[in-house]
């Protein structure tokens, strides 16, 4: 047999072998039962063949899990955990008092009653093992009547839910309470909205005033930022709005809403337009958080005075009032590193304007902030996804041509860096005095402030 031939049938015998599949992610299953208005959950888990090691919930949860049997045999909590050695699989039923958990926590990072809602994230409730497993999980709820589940999960059919197990230990906010839903669509998503409770406000214009703030939203980064989002309404007492978003495996975010409320105050609200920009950016290590909020707390003015909502005054008042917050002070040590209110919020926004300035002035006004902000939502990159942090700069720097952003976070990350404000402000030719704002046209960079309080 010739060379030539020889490796012609070799090549013929490994195109006829069968090609090896990459192993099927392992799948944990989850079917809850809710009974009292989902003040206990009925819980049967379905582990994964190889599962071996402690199940854990969230830390304070675990004495609220109460007759864990595993495989039929009843299981003893030991160190804050339960063991479960299962080479074949096992199956885990067990109960969860989500209402007494409310009741001695009073956290809906953890659980929390709120109007006649139990809120809590499923990893309150959910055992799992520890660290982490591979592969996803689905979860199934069967509410009792006159109640219903309401969940920032990624949702797979009618009360079905899925996402990785990487993703359980910060799963998205979710609820039990008789909420009244509805759907508001919007370009690129939707909103699921949930109420519960009585207010100044009837359901519908509740509705109008979030599905409002996640227009303007959409109209600054070209579509809604994520396919879907669950917004969770909660009453509390007075006439103050209250905020707070968590993605990862979903997207969820829970308002206060006072119940003395009324239209009157629709313009001056702040608070759900920054939570739903929250929507547009991957979530991140907690030491990121500056990034988080501070692009939150840049970009609300900008979409309220593109809508035609905010004064170009009024914006450029609240900046000069806002950023000296998030100068570094004395020990300061790098936004990744000095988690203070200040840094967290302002610093973080005065990070997005030294950037932004900087994207348009080197540019020559050809790129800003927001193009790389609507290249990130453009990746994939919503709330709900968990990126590093340099997967983020790297698709912002790609989408402007320069490496701003990556260079500005590589010089304040991990080191104080002063900004003059008195000087940024005089280029831009703004000048607050107690609430009268004036602009000096002729200013030296006062061109690109009209391009960022362009309407």
């Amino acid at each position: 047999m010739s060379r030539r031939a020889w490796v012609a049938l070799s090549l013929l015998a490994a195109c006829a072998r069968p090609r090896s599949q990459a192993p099927t992610p392992p799948v944990t299953r989850y079917a809850v039962a809710a009974s009292d208005g989902g003040r206990t959950l009925t819980i049967d888990a379905s582990l994964p063949a190889g599962t071996d090691g402690a199940l854990v919930v969230d830390d304070g949860c675990a004495p609220f899990v109460r007759d864990v049997v595993i495989d039929g045999a009843p299981a003893e909590l030991r160190d804050g955990a339960w063991r479960a050695r299962c080479p074949d699989g096992c199956a885990v039923r067990y109960r969860y008092r989500l209402g007494e958990a409310a009741r001695a926590l009073d956290d809906v990072e953890l659980a929390a009653a709120r109007g006649g809602a139990l809120v809590a994230s499923p990893s309150a409730w959910l055992l799992r093992p520890q660290p982490p497993s591979q592969g996803t999980f689905e979860l199934s709820v069967r509410a009792p009547a006159g109640v219903s589940f309401g969940s920032g999960l990624r949702p797979t059919a009618v009360d079905r839910y899925t996402s990785t197990m990487a993703e359980l230990p910060l799963a998205p906010y979710s609820g039990f309470a008789p909420w009244r839903a509805r759907a508001l669509p919007l370009d690129g998503g939707e909103i699921a909205l949930s109420i519960v409770g009585d207010y100044a406000l009837s359901d519908d214009e509740i509705a109008r005033w979030i599905g409002r703030a996640a227009r303007m939203v959409s109209a600054y980064y070209g579509r809604f930022p994520t396919p879907r989002v669950w917004v969770g309404v909660l009453p509390t007492d007075g006439a103050e709005l209250f905020g707070r978003t968590l993605g990862n495996g979903g997207a969820s975010i829970l308002l206060d809403w006072g119940r003395a409320t009324t239209l009157a105050q629709r313009d001056d609200d702040w608070i759900v337009p920054h939570e739903l920009i929250h929507l547009a950016l991957p979530s991140l290590d907690a030491r990121h958080r500056w990034l988080e909020e501070g692009l939150s707390t840049y970009v609300e003015p900008l979409v309220r005075r593109r809508a035609g909502i905010l004064t170009r005054e009024a914006l450029w008042r609240d900046l000069w009032r806002g950023l000296p917050s998030g100068l570094p002070a004395p020990g300061d040590r790098g936004l990744d590193e000095t988690p203070t209110w200040g840094r967290t919020y302002w610093g973080g926004a005065l990070f997005c304007l030294v950037v932004d300035l900087e994207l348009r002035a080197r540019s020559g006004g050809q790129t800003s902030l927001g193009d790389a902000l609507r290249a990130i939502v453009a990746a994939g990159g919503d709330v709900s996804q968990r990126w590093e942090l340099a997967r983020v700069l790297a698709v912002a720097d790609r989408a402007t041509g320069l490496t701003v952003l990556g260079d500005t976070y590589a010089a304040w990350a991990h080191a104080p860096v002063d900004v003059d404000l008195p000087r940024v402000f005089a280029e831009l030719g703004v000048t607050v005095r107690g609430e009268r704002v004036t602009f000096d046209e002729a200013a030296p960079r006062a061109h690109l402030r009209r391009a960022i309080e362009a309407p």
